[in-house]
């Protein structure tokens, strides 16, 4: 009896001394095939981000051939026989999702580098000089839609990853994946709907129009600067036709008479109307300006575009620094390093005559409109709109719902922020149509004084300066025009939703504001009048009785939305904790004592919640 029992000992000792050695020779491969499975994945994501499909499909065939060794390991009869053991088995399911959720990565790859294809120059481009390829279009989009998919499924494959100490290394793979696979998300996921929403606004199916205005930060509006040139461009089956349109506006942009009923709700309309063309934008708010322009042109044009597009000399400059320089008749070279100053400053110097100026102008825009519409390389082009619009250098409205929807869920919407619990926003509104908001200087301190109840007392204080250098060709006499050196504004302060103005003082006295309201937000406007090396200082104070919630917990959240400036305004904000308590550590904040302190240009919105501890 002894022997049997000692004989089945020794043959389990066999067993497991093979399943052993099987297991380890298996778990190294795995290890391995895993190592090379982040670097090429990773390498693969550089190189989609820097617009190379090529490198990324090769890092994506390596990565798949390290899947393929995992897999060869997984299918050895060692695991095999681990998965069926009560221990084990855990071990090995998990490296088996992790595996698949490697596949569905892979896949999800493969989308990403036809996407990336289709977006750039090239036989396979949706863009091709001047034409949009509806057909390739669509297989953009099936192509869109099946990453977001492959991305859903590894979710679904690393939700089931169980981990625990029989799983080595089994969460932090998953952490890895899910890391990158959040930002992956997040990148993908909105594109598929603006895709989807392109057909139809390339006119797929009905022909569409739509007005591009090219404006001017050196005479500012909330809603950008004063328009500059307007052209049409047409979309008839992906067919693009740029149209430059006769008439009042097209000839005098700059002081056409178009009277027409304002959109209800905008403060900025005297008596609900408005009477030139180049007022149209001055709502900071973009879907408002945006309808007001059309609005405007329709007056005085037998059109009736079905969108608008604002684009400024800024997002010019990144637009040439994203695909290489022009040549605009009147201009000559315009690079990234000169077409700001050129078009915004040297040209009011140069030609003094406006024909002059407008007949230049109209062909910058159409230049830069052919620019965007070449088709060079989409990946690069997108990315820097979609930092101009983060920066309101470019903005666009749909008259079509369900575009304009989708505008809204990206950076071009040029709608003001959704208001947190506290709310920022300075803006000025040339009113003497001179040139000088070229040398505006600004700079913005929000000291905000929290409560312990959730309330807070606030203090804005804004400076301004007219910085205009010696030897700038002005007239003394000037008050209005371009040849004038003083800056004529109105200053306005939007606050957060339920404010209470405290007071509002320049240089240090009381002045009295004109008081309205957009969109829920208080509006609070004074008049500016700056000599040429003037400077004024405006406090608004005010409080807000629900700047924090306080039931679950103390949260004080912050918006900000900027205002374009060719020299961009400094922004400060000091936030102060309630006494006895402080506020949580912010990236990119400076904390001392109880106050967080932010400083920097205010080139891009902000929107942020501290938390503040007891």
């Amino acid at each position: 009896m002894l022997g049997v029992v000692l004989g089945t000992v020794g043959v389990l000792a066999a067993v497991g001394a093979w399943l052993a050695l099987g297991l380890l020779e298996a778990r190294k491969d795995l290890q391995a095939g895993a190592a090379g499975l982040r670097t090429e994945l990773t390498r693969a994501e550089a190189a989609l981000r820097r617009g190379d499909p090529a490198a990324a499909t090769t890092a994506i065939q390596a990565a798949s051939r390290d899947i393929d060794v995992a897999e060869a390991a997984m299918a050895r009869r060692p695991m095999r026989v681990a998965a069926r053991l009560p221990v084990l088995g855990s071990s090995v399911g998990d490296a088996r999702h992790l595996l698949a959720a490697a596949r569905n990565l892979i896949g999800a790859g493969d989308r990403a580098v036809a996407v990336s294809v289709h977006l750039q120059s090239g036989r396979f481009a949706v863009l091709k000089r001047g034409r949009f390829d509806l057909d390739v279009l669509d297989d953009t989009i099936v192509q869109a839609r099946e990453l977001v998919d492959e991305l859903d499924g590894v979710r679904a494959e690393l939700a089931l990853v169980r981990g625990g100490p029989f799983s080595p290394g089994a969460d932090e793979t998953r952490r890895w994946a899910l890391e990158r696979l959040d930002q992956a998300v997040a990148r993908a996921r909105p594109v598929v709907p603006t895709l989807q929403a392109l057909p139809a606004a390339l006119g797929a199916g009905e022909a569409r129009t739509y007005l591009v205005v090219l404006t001017n930060p050196a005479e500012l509006r909330p809603g950008g600067g004063a328009p500059l040139a307007v052209i049409e461009v047409a979309l008839d089956g992906g067919v693009v036709d740029i149209r430059a349109r006769a008439g009042s506006i097209a000839e005098n942009v700059h002081n056409a008479q178009a009277t027409w009923t304002a959109v209800p709700g905008d403060p900025w309309a005297p008596g609900g109307k408005f009477t030139q063309f180049s007022r149209a934008n001055s709502s900071p708010h973009f879907p408002t300006s945006g309808q007001e322009l059309l609005r405007a042109y329709a007056t005085r044009s037998e059109a009736s575009p079905d969108g608008v597009i604002a684009i400024d000399p800024l997002a010019m400059r990144a637009v040439l620094r994203a695909t290489g320089p022009v040549t605009v008749p009147g201009y000559g070279q315009l690079t990234a390093d000169n077409c700001v100053q050129r078009t915004t400053h040297d040209a009011y110097v140069r030609w003094p005559s406006r024909e002059q100026r407008q007949r230049y102008n109209d062909a910058l825009l159409s230049t830069l409109v052919e620019r965007l519409l070449s088709g060079r390389d989409l990946v690069a082009t997108g990315k820097i709109l979609g930092t101009a619009g983060a920066r309101r250098q470019m903005q666009i409205y749909a008259a079509d719902p369900a575009l304009q929807r989708v505008l809204a869920g990206n950076r071009m919407y040029g709608g003001l922020s959704q208001a947190g619990h506290d709310y920022l926003a300075v803006y000025t509104l040339n009113t003497n149509g001179s040139r000088m908001d070229y040398f505006q200087r600004r700079s913005i301190h929000q000291l905000v004084q929290l409560r312990p109840d959730g309330s807070a007392e606030v203090t804005r204080t804004i400076e301004l300066e007219n910085d205009v250098p010696p030897g700038e060709p002005i007239k003394d006499d000037a008050e209005t025009g371009y040849s004038s050196g003083r800056v004529g504004a109105v200053l306005a302060n939007y606050l957060p939703p339920g404010a209470i103005l405290r007071g509002v003082s320049r240089d240090g006295r009381p002045v009295r504001p004109s008081m309205a309201s957009e969109g829920g937000r208080p509006l609070i406007r004074v008049d500016v009048d700056l000599a040429p090396g003037q400077s004024i200082s405006f406090t608004v104070r005010y409080m807000t009785p629900k700047a924090a919630t306080v039931d679950a917990g103390f949260q004080y959240r912050l918006t900000a939305d900027p205002q374009v400036l060719v020299r961009a305004p400094s922004l400060r904000i000091d936030v102060v904790a309630p006494p006895g308590m402080k506020i949580a550590a912010v990236p990119g904040w400076a904390m001392q004592e109880a106050t967080l302190t932010l400083s920097q240009r205010f080139i891009e919105g902000v929107d942020r919640t501290f938390d503040v501890r007891g």
